[in-house]
């Protein structure tokens, strides 16, 4: 499967992304605690319907959100 663009809401420490992906190689570049492996974790959580975290999806995935 390729992925051209991720569209990721109320996951972990993301409110909302919106990432246009390029063909071939992606980069993800960032300072520690800027939801690299969050994004890396919804791709996962994408494919094999749980987080590599956590096995509940309740702990990833926030509720009650506006």
């Amino acid at each position: 499967m390729i992925l051209s663009r991720l569209l990721i809401r109320h996951f972990r420490n993301i409110e909302q992304a919106d990432l246009p992906l390029a063909d071939g190689f992606n980069f993800l570049v960032g300072p520690n605690g800027s939801g690299k492996t969050s994004i890396l974790e919804a791709i996962y959580t994408l494919g094999h319907g749980r987080a590599f975290r956590s096995a509940q999806a309740n702990r990833v995935i926030q509720h009650d959100e506006n």
